[in-house]
């Protein structure tokens, strides 16, 4: 879409060497982000990069940031439909902190249902409502 090397979710889970860094940005530690972008990846998309934008913002003073839009409620619906229903099964949840703790996507995991939304996804939508108001207020 952007037209040049793209950093996503899907390169995440294909470098799975990755997630050593993402972990240490996960528990607030400073990260060498070239160990993740690698010379290739000239931009970031979406998770698990995404709540760390005002670091490369400080790192890359010239990138630009690109916030997309869109309508709360089908935001809402499609995480909750897809990797948010999913992640919150009991099942997975066990799975998570067993078989999966050292993968990406138990990182990601942390970063989007613990760290951004605290936990409150489904249980206070009000809430996860103002949070992505003032997501999109701050960048």
């Amino acid at each position: 879409m952007l037209g040049f090397p793209c950093y996503h979710m899907e390169e995440a889970v294909k470098h799975g060497a990755h997630n050593k860094v993402w972990r240490q940005a996960t528990d607030g530690k400073r990260v060498d982000w070239e160990q993740v972008w690698e010379g290739k990846y000239v931009a970031t998309t979406d998770w698990p990069a995404m709540p760390f934008w005002r670091e490369y913002v400080r790192l890359y003073p010239n990138a630009k940031v690109i916030l997309t839009v869109r309508d709360f409620e089908s935001w809402y619906r499609s995480a909750a439909l897809t990797n948010g229903g999913f992640a919150h099964m009991p099942w997975m949840k066990l799975i998570a902190k067993t078989l999966l703790r050292r993968t990406i996507l138990y990182t990601v995991g942390k970063l989007v249902w613990e760290d951004m939304f605290q936990n409150k996804f489904f249980s206070d939508k009000e809430w996860i409502r103002k949070k992505f108001y003032d997501h999109i207020a701050e960048v």
